[in-house]
């Protein structure tokens, strides 16, 4: 939520003509490549947490 926030941010600065046009364009790409590319893997990575730690837990932590 912080990365949309600062993209929000970023777009009202931009529409007022304020800060750094390259800075804001950024803050929003930023925002936009996370909500396109890391977003959608929360629903994977959740159903691995919940099937819980056993497989990590099996691991000597020498190995490591």
């Amino acid at each position: 939520w912080q990365l949309a926030r600062a993209a929000s941010a970023a777009a009202r600065a931009e529409a007022a003509g304020e800060g750094d046009p390259a800075f804001m364009k950024a803050k929003k790409a930023t925002a936009g490549a996370y909500m396109a590319y890391a977003l959608p893997e929360v629903d994977k990575l959740a159903a691995k947490i919940s099937k819980g730690p056993d497989a990590l837990f099996e691991m000597d932590p020498d190995w490591l």
